[in-house]
């Protein structure tokens, strides 16, 4: 993976900079609002947009803002997602847009720095505020901090922070266990209490759910930018489906308007000869597909998280005791 030689390096800049933090040599914002901060150790694609969608959903008798950074757009300043705008997710970010698709009762901010972004968006007088991504981003306090680890990929991944950084945590979640092997997900669980005893009644196990609107006996022509496009992919043949054609993009990739006509021509050509082909694409893509004809063929769709009863009312206790 290229990520691996820069795996060290990584490590080195942000233990460094957690020192700096813990000897409180660089100063961090505390806000009059409880902030809750939703993060991993690793370099994307664990399910955080949709693990925010269920804290939020949970506290929706509450005013919450979500802060998110405006990652690959033009934006220089905090700014409230507007879903009225043209090319919103150029403006605000995709998450961010489609974070405000999904949460119709909250308010989403996006800007360069979550601090900055946290602090602008107390104009709205939030009751909560969940940071997207938050756990790396030391500038700003939180009161609870939960770090997502992707079960489909344990020992097989990277991480821009060490695990002692777990010492700061309040929960962790497990991601995706249907994915992943009962017995490497009880092993990687055993390994972190031994590590991090301040865990040991915080790590919880969530399914994901990847539902679409296509019966299995279609075949799929799928296109995605997303971090990890083979949990995706994954995820699908899991649900039976066929896949014809599977392309990945970067993510957070930018679909030009020449771009959008390719993939509608090759997947026209793929049609020729197979007349029941579905176009399959993720939210996150959708948000950013511009173009009418393409993105009125595709099919969407959709994750949500799952965590058993007795695990989400024990999380939600904790939260709750804390804010």
């Amino acid at each position: 993976m290229i990520l691996k030689p820069f795996e060290f390096l990584y490590h080195i800049l942000s233990s460094t900079k957690n020192v700096l933090y813990d000897l409180k040599l660089i100063g961090i914002e505390n806000l009059d609002v409880p902030v809750i901060s939703i993060g991993n150790l690793s370099f994307g694609g664990t399910g955080k947009t949709p693990f925010i969608e269920y804290v939020a959903t949970e506290f929706k008798d509450r005013h919450v803002v979500v802060v998110c950074r405006s990652y690959k757009t033009k934006s220089y300043h905090p700014q409230k997602v507007d879903l009225s705008k043209p090319n919103a997710a150029q403006l605000f970010g995709d998450e961010a847009v489609l974070l405000q698709k999904r949460l119709p009762f909250a308010s989403v901010w996006s800007g360069p720095s979550k601090s900055e972004t946290a602090k602008a968006c107390l104009i709205e007088k939030p009751q909560l505020i969940l940071v997207d991504d938050g756990f790396s981003h030391r500038k700003l306090s939180r009161q609870f901090d939960i770090v997502l680890f992707d079960s489909s990929r344990i020992g097989n991944e990277y991480f821009r922070e060490g695990l002692r950084s777990l010492m700061r945590a309040q929960s962790v979640i497990l991601m995706k266990t249907q994915l992943a092997s009962p017995e490497k997900v009880q092993q990687f669980k055993a390994m972190l209490i031994r590590k991090f005893p301040h865990l040991s009644e915080s790590i919880f196990e969530a399914t994901s759910q990847t539902s679409l609107g296509v019966l299995p006996q279609f075949p799929l022509f799928v296109f995605c930018g997303i971090a990890k496009p083979e949990s995706f992919r994954q995820s699908l043949l899991e649900k039976g489906f066929k896949i014809e054609h599977f392309q990945a993009f970067a993510d957070h990739q930018i679909y030009t308007e020449d771009l959008q006509k390719k993939i509608l021509q090759d997947y026209n050509q793929a049609l020729k000869n197979r007349p029941n082909l579905k176009l399959v694409v993720t939210e996150k893509d959708l948000v950013k597909l511009n173009y009418a004809p393409l993105s009125q063929a595709v099919h969407v769709t959709q994750y949500q998280v799952e965590l058993p009863k007795h695990q989400k009312e024990r999380l939600f206790e904790k939260i709750r005791q804390s804010i």
